[in-house]
């Protein structure tokens, strides 16, 4: 038996430096692969941080700056449009509370500063009894006056937390809640009822809440009584079966084109109507009450031909 052996350097050569080859590649190909990947990562990243630099510097008293529009349709632009359709909602918001703030506060302070006013002046000396009778009752007015306005605010308020408790609601107990309301104002005209439904109203039920509808309805009805001078009329009548509309229509001074998109803003009140009492809180409060119950509000006016208020709700 013979053996033979012998040693492969050339092969063991190159061996080594395959392997010498491959982890030095491998070792360049890691490096150059994360330094092209750090490029191209920011390259695609830039966008959010230039967002996110944006976002920052829009601080407390620069509301009005927005992101840079752009142009596409990729995700960054919607990422970048719905910032800006949240800060237009922001600023519209923190706007109006400003605005209610600045209302309020102004409606407030007159019946309270014609209150003081009237205590200033009479005890400047003693004065007779009937003297201090006419200052009392001029100061039950504005009592009444301000806790009237104080109601409306915190209805308005109430509407805006945008809860409420869900229940069924028979069509005649609101009806008739509605009636004795009216009954007990006591207005000068008639309130006529009209009904344009062939089936029973105690079968018929509205899915929210009475006490909100009702003060909805209040509303509509007292402005007809306070803007016209002749009757009030309530027609209710369903075009479809799912749903129910009340139509208040009065004959008053009306409403001009112009004002009509405004006169749903808290106190916004309209030029033929600002000889009359009132605080411009009902319309904004009814609007926001028939929004929560998810039906509608539509108002129509004629210049001296009068004003209707049409709401529909869901059964």
């Amino acid at each position: 038996m013979i053996t033979a052996s012998a040693i492969d350097m050339d092969g063991h050569k190159a061996i080594n430096f395959l392997a010498i080859a491959l982890v030095a590649g491998n070792l360049f190909g890691l490096i150059v692969i994360f330094f092209t990947g750090r490029f191209f990562s920011a390259r695609a990243l830039s966008p959010i941080s230039d967002i996110i630099h944006e976002v920052d510097n829009i601080k407390e008293g620069h509301a009005g700056l927005r992101l840079t529009e752009r142009n596409g349709r990729d995700e960054i632009a919607q990422l970048a449009n719905s910032f800006n359709q949240m800060f237009d909602r922001i600023e519209d918001t923190f706007e109006q509370q400003n605005k209610f703030i600045a209302h309020a506060s102004h409606e407030l302070r007159t019946p309270l500063t014609s209150i003081t006013g009237e205590i200033e002046v009479t005890l400047l000396k003693d004065r007779s009894v009937e003297a201090y009778k006419e200052t009392l009752k001029s100061l039950l007015e504005e009592s009444l006056s301000l806790t009237e306005l104080s109601n409306k605010l915190l209805e308005l308020i109430q509407a805006d937390k945008q809860s409420m408790v869900s229940e069924k609601v028979n069509l005649r107990y609101l009806l008739d809640r509605l009636e004795e309301e009216v009954l007990k104002r006591k207005y000068s005209r008639s309130f006529i009822i009209e009904i344009e439904i062939s089936k029973d109203l105690s079968e018929i039920e509205i899915t929210g809440n009475e006490d909100l509808i009702r003060v909805a309805l209040m509303n509509v009805i007292e402005n007809g009584f306070k803007y016209s001078d002749k009757d009030v009329k309530l027609k209710i009548f369903s075009k479809e079966l799912a749903h129910i509309s009340f139509t208040i229509k009065d004959e008053g001074a009306g409403i001009d084109k112009d004002e009509l998109p405004k006169i749903l803003k808290p106190f916004y009140r309209s030029r033929r109507t600002l000889s009359k009492s009132g605080f411009g809180i009902g319309l904004s409060l009814t609007d926001k009450i028939i929004k929560l119950h998810c039906g509608t509000l539509k108002i129509k006016s004629v210049i001296s031909k009068g004003t209707s208020v049409t709401i529909t709700l869901p059964v």
